[in-house]
């Protein structure tokens, strides 16, 4: 069924669906990457390499 309806749609309509998800997976990362208390996380990351080792 879905075989069917993929070869019988237009390359400009594959092309929109492929950017739409695009950039609904784009935002979803964005989102992610700057919700609320992520900073502290990405600070405590980020001063791994910093922290010595005795």
């Amino acid at each position: 069924m879905i075989k069917e309806q993929m070869a019988s749609a237009s390359p400009l309509t594959l092309v929109i669906i492929g950017l739409v998800l695009f950039w609904f997976i784009f935002l979803g990362i964005v989102a992610w990457t700057f919700r609320k208390g992520s900073k502290q996380k990405y600070n405590e990351i980020a001063d791994i390499p910093l922290e010595t080792e005795e």
